[in-house]
């Protein structure tokens, strides 16, 4: 699979059919979800599901869970059955303290020889002022690699009227900082009009140039786009990739190469542009 994931596709895990559909995608990860989607007497067979369906999918995707919040009830036998399947991440929604990301760390790394990889989510206002601290504890857990933003899950807590572009950019930034500071993988929230494609671009430019490193989608529709968007323009890279051989071979720490100024952190950047775009393309020399 490739360690670069720009899209994940939330996908009821109640739907065996819609799971396996979801698989076909050109998504780079998976999401089958226990929480939001899936009516309470519905859980036990959506459980049932990720054995069913996980062992199928190819390499290429990872495929992971939502489980349900820490604060419910159903989050443990959610794991048994995430592990009993073999998934390669899961996502805890609606995190609010350090205390409950350790929670499930602490309980993984006690039920599985090779325990999935953990991100999380800031869905709540408590979440997101607590946001700094569970970053700080995130980073300290080697399991946990990424975090993610569930803007309509904030919006609904607030009492808004529903996701705007200048909320989604304002919020945003926290988490993209957040992330930033601790060494994780950011995540942007799903775009919830399926039929916007121009409104999807637009959150997706904007969430990239925040420092996000890819974006849920809730249709399939929406992963070309996203892929899209979060995969680097390959001329970016190719003059990327001159500039970085140009700085390294001169003698000085501050050059001016195609008329833009270069250091150390400048180039770190264009190391990150090459990076990416290796990662989803693995080999491609263009």
């Amino acid at each position: 699979m490739t360690t670069f994931r720009r899209s994940a596709l939330f996908t009821p895990a109640d739907d065996r059919e819609m799971m396996r559909k979801a698989a076909e995608s050109q998504a780079d990860a998976l999401i089958f979800d226990l929480e939001d989607a899936v009516p309470a007497d519905r859980l036990l067979d959506a459980r049932e599901n990720l054995s069913h369906v996980v062992p199928d999918v190819g390499d290429d995707i990872e495929v992971g869970i939502r489980i349900n919040g820490v604060d419910t009830g159903q989050w443990l036998d959610d794991l048994t059955a995430a592990v009993r399947a073999g998934v390669d991440a899961v996502l805890v929604p609606k995190v609010e303290s350090p205390s409950e990301l350790s929670a499930v760390v602490d309980t993984l790394a006690v039920s599985a020889d090779s325990p999935p990889i953990v991100r999380f989510a800031i869905e709540t206002p408590s979440g997101l002022l607590e946001a700094a601290s569970i970053g700080a504890r995130a980073a300290s857990l080697s399991l946990v690699t990424g975090i993610s933003f569930g803007l309509a899950d904030y919006c609904r807590s607030l009492g808004a009227p529903g996701p705007t572009e200048s909320v989604r950019e304002r919020l945003a930034f926290k988490i993209s900082s957040v992330a930033a500071a601790h060494g994780l993988r950011a995540f942007a929230s799903t775009h919830l009009d399926i039929d916007d494609e121009a409104g999807l671009r637009r959150a997706g430019m904007s969430s990239r140039d925040l420092g996000f490193d890819g974006m849920s989608a809730i249709h399939p529709a929406q992963i070309p786009v996203i892929n899209d968007v979060f995969t680097p323009d390959v001329d970016a890279v190719r003059r990327a990739r001159r500039l970085v051989k140009a700085y390294e071979a001169a003698d000085s720490d501050s050059i001016r190469i195609e008329g833009e100024f270069l250091d150390e952190a400048t180039v770190a950047h264009h190391r990150t542009l090459i990076d990416r775009y290796e990662a989803v393309h693995h080999d491609d020399e263009s």
